[in-house]
């Protein structure tokens, strides 16, 4: 009986091993097809057939990636190629990593930990849903102000969005506040679209206000009336194509048209309540979570944000690629702001503001 559990404990060794054996040897197979799609791909790259570079790089990084962070023999081999094609698609992709981005402003976070930012009138500005603090700045002149809003205004500021030349203020669940001139004008009642609402994301175009509606996944508009007044609440989506909303982040952004990002990574695009075409986003490295899409009426670019990528993209509106900024200083990121010309990107990061051009 022992000796038949010897056999058996020595026999199921000896298949372990081989196993192993078998194992190593097609990871090996893997790694030397791949190390040869590398050096096509460089080929095709000194010959300008980006394509077909990108498409064997592509590959092989799907060939080795399973077993690139597992123990064994060539794994060193392994992690030195996958850097090696990251690197080569970074460059394909228009991925520029930034190893100390222009720090612009730090805040005391004893005083004041901003949540929000929006760019406006040739400022910067700063709110939170725990203070009733707004804080400009200055990018030009790093002038900084800080206003207090009136005593009768409970809460912090939820949403802001850019109004010409003044700053639409939002506080759940239904109060807009204007801040012109440097004053705040009393606060504005909106009238709720149905029971329950709750209003996450927030825009405007042509002073017509724009929020995205997270329980029935629904975008709301409030025509202008003139000055600060504004109608009643409109169901911006025809029902027919509301339905597209519905795996929405809550992020939107208008410029004429109306843009959606979705939890799948894609963009919706939506004009005159229509639906028109989704975006698919396919560069490298492959969104896992994008946060928040801006336009601006003066830029011909889309500008998302990827917190978890520790980068922003800017994007044609047609969805091409034009360039990504990647740092691994962007451990934190809450929000970003472009400047009108679209080419200085602000990034809010924590406590800090880092300033991007291109």
């Amino acid at each position: 009986m022992v000796g038949l559990l010897l056999f058996l404990l020595f026999a199921g060794c000896f298949i372990f091993k081989e196993e192993k054996q078998r194992q190593f040897k097609n990871r090996e197979l893997i790694l030397a097809k791949a190390t040869r799609q590398v050096s096509e791909a460089e080929t095709f790259l000194s010959i300008n057939n980006e394509e077909k570079a990108t498409s064997l790089l592509n590959d092989a990084l799907y060939e080795i990636l399973p077993f690139s962070e597992e123990e064994w023999p060539k794994k060193e081999a392994v992690l030195t190629l996958k850097r090696t094609i990251e690197e080569k698609l970074g460059k394909i992709y228009q991925l520029e990593e930034i190893s100390s981005p222009e720090l612009l402003f730090e805040f005391n976070q004893e005083k004041f930990i901003p949540q929000k930012m929006v760019f406006a009138n040739g400022k910067l500005y700063f709110s939170s849903p725990l203070s009733q603090e707004l804080f400009s700045l200055n990018p030009q002149t790093k002038e900084q102000k800080n206003y207090s809003l009136p005593v009768d205004n409970i809460g912090g500021i939820n949403l802001m969005a850019s109004l010409g030349n003044a700053l639409a203020l939002f506080q759940k669940p239904n109060k807009l506040i204007v801040f012109k001139d440097q004053e705040f004008t009393p606060a504005i009642l909106l009238e709720a679209p149905y029971p329950n609402f709750n209003f996450t994301s927030f825009t405007v175009f042509q002073t017509n206000l724009y929020f995205f509606e997270e329980k029935q996944s629904k975008i709301i508009k409030y025509p202008s009336l003139g000055k600060t007044n504004w109608g009643p609440p409109e169901i911006w989506l025809e029902d027919k194509t509301a339905q597209r909303t519905r795996t929405s982040t809550g992020s939107l952004a208008v410029d004429g048209i109306v843009w959606v990002l979705n939890r799948d990574n894609t963009i919706s695009r939506y004009r005159s309540g229509k639906y028109q075409q989704d975006i698919i986003l396919d560069f490298f490295p492959s969104p896992k979570k994008l946060y928040k899409v801006l336009v601006t009426t003066s830029s011909p670019y889309l500008y998302l944000l990827e917190p978890i990528e520790k980068r922003v993209i800017v994007l044609e509106k047609s969805g091409q690629l034009i360039k990504q900024f990647q740092s691994d200083q962007f451990d934190n990121l809450k929000d970003l702001a472009i400047s009108f010309d679209g080419r200085t990107i602000w990034l809010l990061n924590g406590i800090k503001i880092y300033q991007v051009q291109f």
